[in-house]
């Protein structure tokens, strides 16, 4: 497959498109009009431009995965930013485990200097 449609793939999935069906019509349209435009477009039985439906499902797959995180945290502090959009800061709070980790650190050394 071409790197640029695997690439455009990707773009869509990150605008939020993760229907096959809708990926393929986008994908048909960008080979059609952007990367032949007034030229012959390759037949449809080459894979390069016109990927399989379990082609366009993995590289959906994969762009999904890259999106999140493994750590759920940090996709639930993600999730509270886009949530938040042009709301007051503070209505959202959340700790990353890192801020949670250096917080308690900082709270043991205060104590530590106190005894």
């Amino acid at each position: 497959m071409d790197d640029c449609i695997k690439e455009y793939i990707q773009q869509l999935v990150a605008d939020g498109i993760q229907s096959v069906s809708e990926v393929v019509h986008h994908t048909e349209s960008f080979v059609k009009h952007r990367l032949f435009s007034g030229q012959n477009v390759p037949s449809h039985l080459s894979r390069r431009y016109h990927p399989t439906r379990r082609d366009i499902t993995n590289i959906i797959y994969q762009a999904r995965v890259a999106l999140f995180s493994a750590v759920d945290q940090d996709n639930l502090l993600a999730k509270m930013e886009h949530w938040s959009g042009g709301i007051d800061e503070n209505f959202f709070t959340g700790r990353t485990p890192r801020q949670t980790l250096q917080n308690a650190l900082t709270t043991v050394r205060m104590t530590m200097r106190f005894v």
